[in-house]
């Protein structure tokens, strides 16, 4: 239940691509980010601005909650 990572990207489809290419998929950090993702979530911003405040804001909170 609790985000294992939390990123913004301009272009959704080119940043999944990426995620599931083979040469991606051998690097550690994404084995184990695609071995214990269950889901995905989305929040759509309308700026560049907007998107950038709402990843800082989400990352606060789940690093709150971490932490705590």
């Amino acid at each position: 239940g609790k985000p294992l990572y939390v990123g913004k990207a301009g272009n959704l489809k080119k940043r999944l691509l990426f995620y599931f290419r083979k040469e991606a998929r051998g690097q550690p950090r994404l084995k184990k980010l695609l071995a214990e993702a269950r889901g995905l979530g989305i929040v759509k911003a309308d700026s560049e601005i907007e998107a950038l405040v709402e990843e800082a804001r989400l990352i606060k909170k789940f690093r709150r909650n971490t932490t705590s």
